[in-house]
């Protein structure tokens, strides 16, 4: 399938959680009944594709239903997908936010709270570093994605923040 194709499909971008994967399921096969091209992980990767390929295709894509949880805020690959999706610009057009957020402020505490998060992250990556020299390309790329999470994320939780969201029971 050509590239614009797959961009023209709605992507579902959230993070695996077991009381969740009904209702994802859920969503969308009632999108996929209703003619909406959706895309999903689950039924489009295959073996030995790249999941990192992906991950830039959600964040290029016209359409993207964002689900997040704080599990997703605490992820590197939901985030990796969350920095394509804003780096890609257009998200107040381009993304629909479904916000379960229980134990997360949707304000300025809130955002301080996962760059906290996101910043020892990056100090216990780094130490990893200088101990497990084996793993120094997986880390600089973690890194890398934490940089732009922690300097990107500011537009998404503005948007998010301030933007009337149902659950996903919804």
């Amino acid at each position: 399938m050509e590239n614009s194709n797959k961009l023209d499909k709605v992507h579902i971008s959230y993070k695996h959680l077991t009381h969740h994967k009904d209702k994802v399921e859920c969503m969308y096969q009632s999108l996929m009944a209703a003619g909406i091209e959706t895309s999903i992980d689950q039924h489009d990767i295959d073996n030995r594709d790249s999941i990192r390929e992906y991950e830039k295709e959600i964040g290029k894509s016209k359409q993207v239903i964002v689900i997040i949880t704080p599990e997703y805020l605490k992820s590197i690959q939901c985030m990796f997908e969350l920095k394509e999706i804003i780096k890609n610009g257009d998200i107040k057009k381009r993304i629909t936010v479904i916000a379960e957020l229980e134990g997360v402020a949707r304000n300025a505490d809130g955002l301080r709270d996962i760059k906290d998060y996101w910043q020892n992250e990056k100090v216990r990556k780094a130490e990893q570093i200088k101990t497990e020299p084996g793993q120094i390309k997986v880390l600089t790329d973690e890194l890398s994605i934490i940089n732009d999470v922690i300097t990107e994320l500011d537009d998404a939780w503005l948007y998010i923040s301030q933007h009337l969201t149902g659950g996903i029971e919804e």
